[in-house]
């Protein structure tokens, strides 16, 4: 059995596991993650399983005594021969380090505000690889320093798809496409952005938006919200409510910017990598304890490509480990 381990705020995660496994090209796989704001367990490729934390857990110990538990029943029905941890190499509360984990571990790396983070990590588990899908901060590079296993570069950056893709029946591309899976406040924030007179805006949003409390985040960027798109928003659905402002609910959102003149949505890892190299995406840094979505937009491309002399992870990697 392989175990994907992914708890954090919204639906990126969850992204980012489907990413890796297909890369990996898996054929079964159990992934674990935050409660979602969108169901989706239908939706997943054929042999990938989903289950989510229970919200009910409020502590490290809690998430720690769960989680024991349930390894210790998957592992009854089928060995665990491989768990891969996502972006908290000890967990996002610490818990990795409190128990046993089975199998061989690989760390998906990725940035992580580390300064913020060794305060909530006691112990980090010994992997034997890291792949890294985008260049960690310093201080995350020396705190893996000690880890001895192999590391490669997990090349997750999306593809270049602007030639063909509108659809047939399209003169243009549509105007502009707002993506978040986060609060209706971050959501307003965006719309700020994509806001101009007469201009179309389709917002791809849960029904039930994250506020990713507790695990990721701080609700809220610093930046001032316009109250009164906020109270749009919160108002519509579609346009027979809001001339101009549809609401879609889509997962995955990886392919349908694309056909849109304007991509704008937050800067985590997924969305990012995704639409690096979309002519008319935008990205807006959004606050989060544990990510630097600053230093991701800063970065630019070259974030998502491999430091010299990091080969890419082996597409037999599944028959190595």
């Amino acid at each position: 059995m392989l175990i994907y381990y992914a708890p954090g705020g919204g639906l990126g995660h969850l992204s980012r596991a489907l990413k890796v496994l297909g890369f990996i090209k898996a054929q079964q796989a159990l992934v674990i993650t935050s409660p979602l704001p969108l169901a989706v367990d239908a939706l997943l490729p054929k042999g990938i399983q989903h289950i989510s934390l229970p919200p009910r857990l409020q502590s490290r110990a809690e998430l720690s005594a769960w989680l024991t538990q349930l390894l210790a029943s998957l592992n009854k029905q089928q060995e665990c021969r491989l768990m891969l941890i996502d972006a908290f190499p000890g967990g996002i509360w610490g818990e990795l380090g409190d128990i046993l984990l089975p199998g061989k571990l690989v760390y998906i790396a990725r940035l992580l505000n580390w300064n913020v983070y060794r305060q909530r990590v006691a112990h980090i588990p010994r992997f034997q690889q890291i792949w890294f899908c985008e260049w960690p901060t310093p201080e995350q590079e020396q705190a893996l320093s000690n880890q001895t296993g192999q590391r490669f570069w997990l090349p997750l950056l999306g593809e270049d798809k602007s030639k063909g893709a509108t659809p047939n029946g399209f003169e243009k591309p549509k105007q502009t496409l707002v993506i978040h899976s986060g609060s209706l406040a971050e959501q307003a924030l965006l719309l700020e952005h994509a806001t101009k007179a007469g201009e179309e805006i389709d917002i791809i949003a849960p029904p039930h938006p994250s506020a990713d409390a507790g695990f990721n985040s701080n609700p809220l960027d610093s930046k001032s919200l316009d109250k009164s798109a906020l109270s749009d928003f919160n108002n519509c659905t579609n346009k027979e409510h809001e001339p101009g402002l549809t609401r879609l609910q889509l997962y995955p959102a990886s392919d349908i910017g694309w056909q849109y003149q304007k991509v704008i949505c937050g800067g985590g890892f997924n969305l990012v990598s995704e639409y690096i190299l979309h002519p008319g995406a935008l990205f807006v840094p959004l606050t989060r304890a544990l990510d630097l979505q600053h230093l991701r937009i800063e970065r630019g491309l070259g974030g998502f490509l491999p430091p010299p002399g990091l080969s890419s992870v082996p597409n037999d990697i599944l028959k190595r480990l």
